[in-house]
C-alpha cells in the first residue's frame, strides 16, 4: 500500500505546521509521508520544540521549507493552518486535496513568558485533536 502524502502549511513553518508534522508523525508513519513547509518560511521557534518534547515527542530534524519546494512533489492532501499561507500556496502539480484548518499562531501572544508557553500548548492539543479527527489516529 502506498503511503498518502501530507503537507501542512503556515505562514513561517516555525510552529503551527511543525507541530502538525511532528504530531502525525508520531502517530502513523506506515500509512503517512508527512511534511511541513510556509510561505514565508522562518526559524523553528524555541517553544515549538519545547512543547513538543514536553508532549513526549522528540522531533530530531528540524527544517524551516518553503511551500514553493513542494509544488511538484506527488501530494495527496495539503492541510493549510493559516489564511495569510493559503493565498500564497503555489499551483501543485499533482492537484492535492486542500484542507483549511486556519488558527491562530501562538506567536502573537503578548505578555509574560509562561502566558505564551499556554498558548503553545493550547495550539498543540488543537492541532493534535484535529489530526486524530481527520486522520482516524490515536
Amino acid at each position: 500500500m502506498d503511503k498518502k502524502k501530507i503537507l501542512f502549511v503556515c505562514t513561517g513553518n516555525s510552529v503551527r505546521s511543525q507541530m502538525a508534522e511532528a504530531i502525525l508523525k508520531n502517530k502513523d508513519l506506515d500509512k503517512y509521508e508527512v511534511y511541513s513547509a510556509g510561505s514565508h518560511p522562518a526559524s523553528i521557534h524555541k517553544f515549538t520544540r519545547q512543547t513538543l518534547q514536553e508532549n513526549g515527542i522528540n522531533k530530531i530534524h528540524f527544517t524551516s521549507n518553503s511551500v514553493d519546494e513542494f509544488s511538484d512533489k506527488d501530494l495527496d492532501e495539503v492541510i493549510i493552518l493559516c489564511e495569510v499561507a493559503y493565498h500564497y500556496l503555489p499551483e501543485f502539480s499533482t492537484n492535492p486535496k486542500i484542507t483549511k484548518w486556519f488558527m491562530d499562531d501562538p506567536i502573537n501572544i503578548v505578555g509574560r513568558e509562561e502566558k505564551q508557553k499556554q498558548g503553545f500548548q493550547m495550539a498543540f492539543n488543537q492541532i493534535k485533536n484535529r489530526i486524530e479527527e481527520h486522520f482516524e489516529v490515536k
